[in-house]
């Protein structure tokens, strides 16, 4: 992830969990039984504050995360206790993959927004190592966002870049993915200027696996 951002999270991890974990409904948990099979081991990549992960935990699934943040990891277990040993510091793209085996279904839920152009498509192939053959992709990014300077930053560093859902969708299924869902909501926060595009894909051919 683009080191600015993440600093910014390490710097205001109390606040960010603070505010993320005020929200109120489901969110883009209302997709989850669509997006992955019950009961199958999931990794949320970029698993912050820790709610989407321990939604998924409470919702049967074998769940594990990493992120790029040290204290945002660790303060997401120390709030949530049944995330102990599920939650490691990583990011995304990464040579190595993320934990002992390929996953069943990945989400990457308001991450790929804090990439900038040079790093997507090697982040595209980490979430692909590091899912199995038929294995689930949910993806949640901003289709609009106002404040964003000319470098695709918001007024406190982070890299927030928009890019069109389609873009996205050209980029997975290009290595191999193919696209099953596709929802646009407005934002869980309430903020007016942001809304979100949901899309879930199928990983269909894995070379070399």
């Amino acid at each position: 992830m683009d080191a600015q951002t993440t600093q910014y999270y390490s710097f205001h991890v109390k606040e960010t969990t603070a505010l993320y974990t005020s929200k109120s409904g489901e969110g883009i948990s209302r997709y989850f039984s669509t997006a992955f099979i019950p009961g199958t081991r999931i990794l949320d990549i970029g698993s912050g504050t820790g709610r989407d992960l321990s939604i998924l935990l409470s919702k049967g699934y074998d769940a594990y995360g990493i992120d790029a943040s040290p204290e945002m990891a660790g303060l997401s277990m120390t709030q949530n206790p049944s995330l102990k040993e599920r939650v490691r510091v990583g990011g995304i793209p990464a040579e190595n993959m993320v934990y002992d085996k390929p996953f069943d279904g990945i989400l990457c839920s308001a991450m790929l927004m804090h990439l900038p152009d040079e790093l997507l498509f090697d982040a595209a192939f980490t979430i692909r190592n590091n899912l199995e053959k038929g294995g689930r992709l949910m993806v949640s990014v901003p289709l609009s966002r106002s404040g964003i300077d000319d470098a695709g930053r918001l007024p406190d560093g982070r890299l927030f870049m928009i890019r069109p859902a389609a873009y996205y969708i050209l980029l997975f299924e290009r290595i191999g993915f193919t696209r099953i869902s596709y929802h646009e909501d407005d934002d869980s926060l309430g903020r007016k200027d942001i809304r979100w595009a949901v899309i879930i894909f199928e990983l269909k051919s894995v070379k070399g696996r």
